[in-house]
């Protein structure tokens, strides 16, 4: 028997026998949610390869992940994705300005020093 606790969760494993994910427990969504977010740090970046190592792969793993979703929860997450994307995006041009700025400030540069007087 294997034991195993994160995140104020035990989970017990008997690696003798092979026991499918829903035989050896029944989690709800929203613990599912706070399961996969404990798991932050390890999942960012890594997406692609989690749910596969090529195209075909990664698409039979959505597949089976969305297989029984209704057309209506499949439009809602398609949108909730590029919500998502636009967030993302925005917040990696601001890390970026950020870092500009931060750059300049340390090398006495600034936007102001490239204006030409002319007299």
């Amino acid at each position: 028997m294997t034991a195993m606790a994160m995140a104020g969760v035990e989970l017990a494993v008997d690696a003798g026998r092979l026991v499918g994910a829903d035989a050896l427990f029944d989690i709800r969504p929203r613990q599912f949610r706070r399961l996969l977010l404990t798991f932050e740090d390890s999942i960012q970046g890594h997406i692609p390869e989690i749910l596969g190592d090529d195209e075909e792969e990664r698409v039979d793993t959505l597949v089976r992940l969305l297989r029984g979703t209704s057309e209506e929860d499949l439009s809602t997450l398609i949108g909730d994705l590029q919500t998502a994307l636009t967030r993302l995006q925005r917040e990696r041009r601001r890390a970026v300005t950020r870092t500009e700025r931060s750059r300049r400030s340390r090398t006495g540069y600034s936007d102001v020093s490239r204006i030409k007087l002319s007299l």
